[in-house]
């Protein structure tokens, strides 16, 4: 797999095990070992949205398999015809074991972390891990990785920033958009380094995505939101984009928005780094398992 636009073949690899399944999104996560190197690889699977533009199409080929019904109610199952039957998938090889870690079912704690708690225990273990060096980011931004999924581009060094196609979405349907900001400006790893410093930053981000969103999908401000993850899944300042339906599953436990994390800022500069922010940990992970034990 030296060519990253290289198609893997599962042939090559053994299956493991399941790592997750997801019925409410619709996925499913799979561990496998390469036959020679015997190093991991992860298979990340997801349902794609139906495509409404060949509708016409899969209508007609689609076969119903009777289940069972009440009154003018009947359940069936509907198969489509290959070419209409696709599924989206993400291949990560080689996979490190923290990575197999983050995506294994496993128990989960709801952790609250208080502005001392991050500064005793979140914030050594981000510095002792690096977290900030994330070689895919790096990548879009020096080589110019992911051209295909550039939506906008804003250069300035303070306030720039990338507007990206996310790779949850099929770029084709806007019912399921999802998209990314990452910020030109390095060692922002999450809201927690944000005060009043970087107000035009976050301005810029809220209102250039909207204009571009306008313009290009025709979607107005109410009809999408832009929010933040914590605790983030990497480590450099990112901003999630998503339409209303798509939010509602998106984790409101980890989710702040854009908009009120600006007011907050306003209303009190060091806000986020005073405030008791709530997070998900799993219980494999280290940093959750430090909040647990308090170390």
């Amino acid at each position: 797999m030296e060519n990253s636009k290289q198609v893997p073949s599962l042939s090559d690899f053994n299956f493991v095990r399941i790592l997750s399944s997801n019925p409410d999104f619709k996925s499913i996560c799979l561990l496998f070992e390469n036959k020679e190197t015997k190093n991991h690889a992860i298979l990340l699977i997801n349902k794609k949205p139906f495509d409404i533009e060949t509708i016409n199409e899969w209508i007609k080929t689609c076969s119903l398999e009777y289940i069972d019904e009440n009154d003018i109610f009947g359940n069936y199952s509907l198969t489509l015809d290959q070419p209409f039957n696709k599924n989206k998938c993400t291949f990560i090889y080689p996979c490190t074991e923290k990575l197999i870690i983050k995506y294994s079912e496993q128990k989960e704690y709801l952790i609250r972390e208080t502005g001392e708690s991050y500064k005793k225990i979140t914030l050594p273990y981000l510095l002792e891990n690096n977290v900030s060096e994330v070689t895919w980011i790096k990548n879009i931004f020096e080589k110019d990785c992911e051209k295909e999924s550039l939506i906008f581009k804003d250069s300035d060094p303070d306030t720039g920033f990338l507007l990206l196609a996310d790779l949850k979405w099929d770029r084709k349907t806007t019912s399921n958009m999802y998209l990314q900001v990452l910020v030109q400006k390095k060692g922002i790893k999450s809201v927690r380094d944000l005060n009043e410093s970087h107000l035009p930053l976050l301005e810029n981000i809220r209102d250039k995505v909207s204009i571009t969103l306008k313009e290009k999908y025709n979607l107005e401000r109410n009809e999408f939101t832009m929010y933040f993850h914590y605790q983030p899944t990497y480590y450099h300042l990112h901003v999630h984009v998503t339409l209303l339906s798509q939010t509602r599953t998106s984790g409101l436990i980890t989710s702040l928005l854009l908009d009120e994390v600006i007011a907050n800022i306003k209303l009190m500069p060091n806000y986020y780094q005073l405030a008791t922010l709530s997070f998900i940990g799993k219980e494999l992970d280290d940093l959750c398992q430090r909040h647990l034990h308090q170390v």
